[in-house]
C-alpha cells in the first residue's frame, strides 16, 4: 500500500471517529441520555489520540524496542548500545536511529560492513524497520534515555 494512501485510509478513519462523536452528542441532545453524551466524549478522546498519532507518530512496542536491543547487543564488536528511539513513520513502518559504541580496534571499513550486515539483521528479526540509522558513538559521549547528560564512563 502506498505512502499516500495508507493516510487516507489513516484520515479516513480519523473522520469516521469525529462523525461518529457527532452522532452521539445529537444522539444525546434528542434523547437526553447521558451515556450517550460519555460516548461522545470518549469518541472525541479517541480521535484525538489518532490525531496525535498522526502527527507526531508514535514509538514502537516495547518487544519490537527489545528485540532491535537483543539482536544489536548479540555483536562482539558493539560494546555498548546507548541508545535505540523509534517512531511509527506509518502504521507497519518503523524508524530506527540507534547509537552505539564499537569496538575500538574497528577499522572504518569494517565498521562500515558490520554496520551494513547488522541493518540487514535488524530487518530480518523485525520486518517493519522501514529505516534504520546507526550511530557510531563513545558511550561517555552519548545521551541515553535515562538521563539528559552524557553516560558516565564507568
Amino acid at each position: 500500500m502506498s505512502y499516500l494512501r495508507r493516510n487516507i485510509v489513516l484520515f479516513g478513519a480519523l473522520a469516521a471517529n469525529l462523525g461518529n462523536a457527532i452522532a452521539k452528542f445529537i444522539a444525546a441532545s434528542i434523547t437526553g441520555s447521558s451515556s450517550m453524551l460519555s460516548e461522545g466524549f470518549h469518541s472525541v478522546v479517541d480521535s484525538l489520540r489518532e490525531a496525535k498519532g498522526l502527527l507526531i507518530g508514535e514509538s514502537a512496542d516495547l518487544e519490537i524496542i527489545d528485540r532491535i536491543r537483543e539482536v544489536i547487543e548479540a555483536k562482539e564488536w558493539i560494546t555498548c548500545v546507548n541508545h535505540v528511539r523509534t517512531i511509527h513513520t506509518a502504521p507497519q513502518q518503523i524508524f530506527a536511529a540507534i547509537s552505539a559504541d564499537l569496538d575500538d580496534g574497528l577499522t572504518m571499513g569494517r565498521g562500515e560492513r558490520l554496520i551494513e550486515e547488522l541493518e540487514d539483521e535488524l530487518r530480518v528479526a523485525v520486518p517493519h524497520l522501514s529505516s534504520i540509522y546507526i550511530r557510531p558513538e563513545r558511550r561517555e559521549d552519548a545521551f541515553t534515555a535515562d538521563r539528559l547528560t552524557p553516560a558516565d564512563p564507568g
